[in-house]
């Protein structure tokens, strides 16, 4: 009869941790260690484990003291790659990546590792190469599926990337990473049904995973059931209540609900344990934004730029705005030029400075966001003043305001743009939106002609001048804003909308006798012309509202809870437009407020109370 020999129980707790089960794997480990106190595997698996718990500290201690042990073993070397990376030190971790490969060449979850340090570098490229090796090594592992899933994300592929993580749950459905990863890209397009089914399949497997529950309360929160979304987040935060990043989650869902305060509370202890991480640091900064603490905005903003690569180009976006809003346009205009350098576009770099020679020149302008657009066309006669034939091409429906304006010569109306091709052949290619940024303007530099799109108040027709025109279409409070103001006394309401917003108003309209104008509004010269005939607008930030603030008209702008740089401050006139008033969203994303606040200032004064005459005696 023969013996049944033993497995090396280091090896059983190893299944144990690449299988989740954290507490068997701990278990054994030291039970290992206990008999072993130098079993550098052992030790490996426990730093690991620490790790994991973002015990970054005691997890390098352990992991380093195993590499002292087992020099020469590349799973061991791998693992100190592995720590590196959890305190940042990417150089070191490369390092003993690529050691870890000279030692064991043939380990797909040693090139998989070399290709998680190089992504963290930012070199993507050779990151990709590193990761399809190790798919070529092991095609069948799940896991190699999915890191390769998640270096296409980084290289801006996420097509490719959902196609990896679907390989990865064909290996294994119960792929937990896989599932969770595959529903953020989901959510990311806007699919947010399928995301919620792929977390909740996700669940089923690994039904107390907390970072699965932070996942789903974000889910909540974007549909709308701020509630549960709290409810979810605390019972993940509660499941690890030392985690940095269910911290930092839990901290973002208080922010979104307008809970400033437990926000900053909760962002403090997140903080407390992780002083590093900068994801943290940019959930602060928003908060800090949203208080209206701009300045201490900026330091933390400037503290992510400074230190890390991974947030770099969200970051500089996010200091670029807030340099904006805090009036510091020349920083801003710098700090936007930095995060455009090296990109590929087929827009010509001429020379547009107040040095520049440019009569005679003749540049194509390129108009891409309606907003933008209307706002950098305050650049265009100053332009044509220095000499330049401006030919605009943008969509048709706003070709008939760039035919008004006398600083442009030529308007090319398209709906189908292959800016590749226009830029092959003709006169330089600008883009019309980045003009502000090209010509550095500040509010009163380039100062245009005012107003930019005049109108003719003796060719309006129709309207007293209290009357309100209202659209709704744009990032803000929609349909809500007819709902909110209708039957306000004191000014008369029409409305201006045109499309599909319009038709799903009709009712509404007709309910409360709210003038339809919007019916034969084809583009923006048509709105333009029902814009000249009403004393104001009420309008959502975005391309309306610079289209009445340009035309001079009193301009109303809802504008959200961040703020924009175009309508900043809290009350006086807005540093770019004069003739404009601002109405902000609540902290917790409510509009009741500035509904309110927009009702008040459309009533008619009280009536004064009559005089009483002194009784006589």
């Amino acid at each position: 009869m023969s013996t049944q020999l033993r497995r090396d129980p280091a090896d059983v707790a190893a299944e144990h941790l690449s299988a989740g089960r954290v507490a068997e794997a701990q278990v054994l480990f030291e039970e290992v260690l206990r008999q072993q106190p130098a079993h550098a595997r052992a030790l490996c698996g426990l730093g690991s484990i620490a790790l994991r718990r973002g015990e970054v500290d005691r997890g390098f201690e352990l992991v380093s003291h195993a590499a002292s042990l087992a020099p020469n073993d590349g799973f061991t070397i791998g693992n100190l790659a592995v720590a590196y990376m959890a305190r940042d030190e990417l150089p070191q971790a490369e390092d003993c990546s690529r050691r870890a490969l000279d030692l064991e060449s043939g380990s797909a979850d040693l090139h998989a590792n070399l290709a998680t340090v190089l992504a963290a570098r930012g070199d993507i490229e050779n990151a990709l190469v590193a990761q399809l090796h190790a798919v070529s090594l092991d095609p069948d592992s799940a896991i190699q599926h999915f890191n390769l899933a998640n270096i296409l994300i980084a290289s801006g592929d996420p097509t490719a990337a959902a196609a990896e993580f679907s390989a990865a749950v064909e290996l294994d459905p119960g792929h937990t990473g896989a599932l969770n990863n595959l529903a953020l890209l989901h959510k990311q397009a806007g699919r947010l049904d399928h995301a919620r089914a792929l977390l909740d399949e996700a669940r089923l497997h690994d039904p107390l995973n907390p970072e699965l529950l932070a996942n789903q309360a974000d889910l909540m929160l974007r549909t709308g059931q701020s509630e549960q979304a709290l409810e979810q987040i605390r019972r993940a935060v509660s499941l690890a209540p030392r985690s940095p990043m269910l911290q930092n989650a839990y901290g973002a869902v208080l922010l979104e609900l307008g809970r400033l305060d437990e926000a900053g509370k909760v962002l403090a202890d997140a903080v407390r344990l992780a002083p590093e991480d900068m994801t943290i640091i940019f959930t602060l900064a928003r908060l800090l934004r949203r208080r209206g603490q701009l300045d201490a905005a900026q330091t933390a903003i400037e503290r992510i730029a400074a230190t890390t690569q991974k947030h770099n180009g969200a970051a500089d976006r996010f200091a670029a705005e807030l340099l904006l809003l805090r009036g510091h346009y020349d920083e801003a205009w710098d700090r936007i030029a930095g995060t455009m350098a090296g990109r590929s576009e087929p827009f010509a770099d001429l020379e547009l400075g107040p040095e520049a020679e440019l009569d005679g020149i003749a540049v194509r302008l390129v108009a891409l966001d309606g907003a933008a657009s209307l706002f950098a066309a305050r650049c265009l006669p100053a332009m044509a003043d220095r000499g330049v034939d401006i030919t605009v091409v943008c969509p048709p429906m706003m070709a008939p305001l760039f035919e008004a304006l006398p600083a442009v010569r030529t308007v090319l109306a398209t709906a189908e743009l292959n800016l590749q091709a226009l830029a092959a052949d003709g006169p330089p290619l600008l883009h019309l939106d980045a003009l502000p940024l090209r010509l550095r303007i500040t509010p009163d530099a380039p100062s245009p002609a005012w107003p930019l799109f005049p109108v003719d108040r003796a060719e309006a027709t129709g309207a007293p001048d209290d009357t309100v025109g209202l659209w709704w279409e744009g990032p803000g409070p929609g349909l809500a804003l007819l709902e909110a103001l209708a039957g306000t006394e004191g000014a008369p309401l029409v409305s201006l909308q045109s499309g599909p917003p319009r038709e799903a108003a009709r009712p509404l309209l007709e309910v409360h006798g709210i003038e339809d104008r919007g019916g034969d509004i084809r583009d923006f010269g048509a709105l333009a012309a029902r814009i000249a005939a009403l004393g104001r607008v009420v309008v959502p930030n975005g391309p309306v509202a610079h289209l009445a603030a340009a035309m001079g008209v009193e301009t109303w702008v809802l504008v959200d809870r961040d703020g924009s740089w175009y309508w900043p401050g809290e009350a006086g006139p807005m540093p770019w437009y004069p003739n404009v008033r601002v109405f902000r969203q609540s902290a917790d994303g409510s509009w009741s407020a500035a509904f309110e606040a927009i009702r008040q200032a459309l009533a008619p004064d009280p009536p004064e109370a009559p005089q009483q005459e002194a009784p006589q005696s």
